[in-house]
This record gives C-alpha cells, structure tokens and sequence, in this order.
C-alpha cells in the first residue's frame, strides 16, 4: 500500500491512506460523488446549501462500551449538562418521514454512527438500503466493532460505502483500560470483513480504523499503523478531545479553527433532537425537534441561524470550547 500522510480530515483527525482509494470510489460511483465532494468542501457561510449535505444519526442512546474519553462514560463525565445513556429511540415512523424529506430534497450522505454504538439498532442495515434506494451517494458507519461478526453479509449486500472501526490500541491490556473487554474480537472480526471483502473482488466498504491517541497508549501506535497499514484502506490518528471542560472557562479569542459544520451538516439523536453539528458539544445547541419539525424548516430556522451568527462573531462559549481542541 503507498501510504500518504494528509491533514485535512478534521482539525483533530491525521489520516494515512492509500491514494488509490479516492479514485476507486470516484471510478465506482461517478459524477454524482463528485458533485457531493464539490458540494461539501464549497459549503460556507456565504455559500449555505439549501438542505444539509450530509446527516449524522444516533438510533439509540445506548452503547456497549463506555470508553474513557467518550461522554457516556459517566464516572469520568460526572457533571454533563446534558442528560446521555438514556435509551431513548427514533421511531421508525419518524425515520421514514425523514427518508421521504431526504429523497425530496436530495440528500447526498450520511452517518449512520453518531453518538453511539449503531450496530445496536437492528434495523440498521434495512435503513442503509432505504437510504441508498433514495439516492443517497456516500453512507458510513462508524462502530467499536464488537457486533460487526453478526452483520457481515449484510454490510455487503446494503451496499454501504464507508464503515469505519474505532480500536485505540494495540493490546487487550491497553484496549480494556481505555474502552472495555473485547479486543481480540473486534481485530478477529474486522479481520473478518477484510476478507470477505477480498473474496468478494469489493471495492466497498472502505475501512477504516482509528486510534485516539491518550497517555496510556501513545506507545502503541506505532505498532497500531504497522500492523493495520497493509489491511485497511484508511488509519486514522486522532487527538483526544476533553469533554470534562466547561464552556465557561473559555474566553471568545481561544479557538484555535474554524467551524463550517453548521454550514453543510446536521445531526439527529435518539430523543428527537436536531443539533447543528456532529460533536456532543452540540447537545447544548438543540436547534429543534424532529418530531414536529421537518429538516428544512431546522436549517432555515432562526435557531440553526443563531448557531451560525455566533459562530461567525465568536460569540459561542459552547462552540468557543469546541474548537478550543487543538
């Protein structure tokens, strides 16, 4: 594999990939890809799409792990100002009322692993296929991989196109610190789908792994790539973010990015909410309720637009904490 190192995923994310995995996608599923990359890196505040490029969903609000830095981790995130691990559920009602909004308005991708643990939800496959039968162009999972044995035809024949696996280490000694018991099952089963995928001449899914880098396992990594970078399509190498900081303690000129998320992208979670972005600071900035309000008319709105004003002024503390991450 010739191995590149690129920067631009997201501001805490470095990604090592193959540089023919761009243009297979791109080979397979054409101009309409393109369209959606062009689409996605031209969203700006001066240029808002008339409907989100791409949704993010959290089925459930429920996982079966609790990693240390993740916020469902109630030990290590005591004082959330949000209420999280409540089992809350979208209704299957409410996902076909959002499948027909999407087809209408031609929505080009989504996440189907926001927030949560997504191969929990045991529709999850028969949703992919709905979505792709509506057009949509690009789908990913992104999952701790435990279940991923259960679902391995099914992640073939929905025709997913991205399904990433999050691991965080290279030993079952590291990996239970950090996020639980299971590792070995989820290399074994991500083994699994690799090769599957050979037997099946797939270009899809791409696969992709990542480890969040922390002080327990920062001296792994290096064997993580190298054992990884000969499998998998994508590695990437990300930093952890601190979602035990409060809002209040960061003043307006500490942000050390820009934030376009509102700008392109939307997310559902389980109890109905809509929040203008992917990141659980986002829960703090409800912008509506799927329930009985459509998408649009939450991407238009006055509370999507606020999100955006503060963001251009920097007047968001939540935002301001956000993109504090560096």
């Amino acid at each position: 594999m010739d191995i590149l190192l690129k920067n631009i995923v997201t501001e805490n994310t470095t990604r090592l990939y193959d540089n023919n995995t761009e243009s297979k996608i791109i080979s397979t599923l054409g101009e309409k890809y393109i369209k959606y990359r062009k689409a996605w890196n031209n969203a700006t505040p001066s240029q808002i799409p008339l409907f989100p490029i791409h949704l993010d969903f959290e089925f459930f609000d429920i996982c079966n792990q609790s990693c240390v830095f993740c916020p469902r981790n109630e030990i290590v995130h005591k004082n959330l100002p949000y209420k999280i691990n409540t089992k809350a559920k979208l209704e299957e009602d409410i996902l076909d009322r959002i499948i027909s909004e999407s087809q209408a308005e031609n929505l080009m991708s989504v996440n189907f692993g926001a927030f949560a643990e997504p191969l929990i939800y045991k529709n999850l496959f028969s949703l992919i296929k709905k979505f792709v039968g509506i057009g949509v162009i690009d789908t990913r999972v992104i999952t701790n991989g435990l279940l991923l044995d259960k679902y391995i035809d099914e992640i073939f024949e929905s025709k997913l196109v991205n399904l990433y696996i999050s691991i965080d280490a290279f030993s079952e000694i590291t990996y239970q610190k950090q996020r639980g018991h299971g590792y070995t099952k989820v290399v074994n089963n991500i083994l699994k789908v690799i090769n599957e995928k050979k037997k099946r001449k797939s270009i899809f899914p791409i696969i992709r792994v990542s480890f969040v880098e922390t002080d327990l396992n920062k001296d792994e990594k290096k064997s993580f790539i190298n054992f990884w970078m000969d499998k998998v399509d994508h590695i990437d190498l990300q930093k952890k973010i601190d979602y035990t900081k409060s809002s209040e303690n960061f003043s307006n000129n500490e942000k050390q990015w820009d934030c376009i998320d509102p700008f392109r992208r939307m997310s559902i979670i389980s109890d109905g909410s809509i929040l203008p972005c992917c990141s659980f600071w986002g829960r703090s900035l409800i912008i509506g309720n799927i329930k009985n309000i459509s998408i649009k008319k939450a991407w238009e709105g006055s509370l999507m637009k606020k999100v955006r004003e503060d963001l251009i002024l920097n007047k968001s503390s939540i935002c301001n904490t956000c993109q504090s991450e560096n």
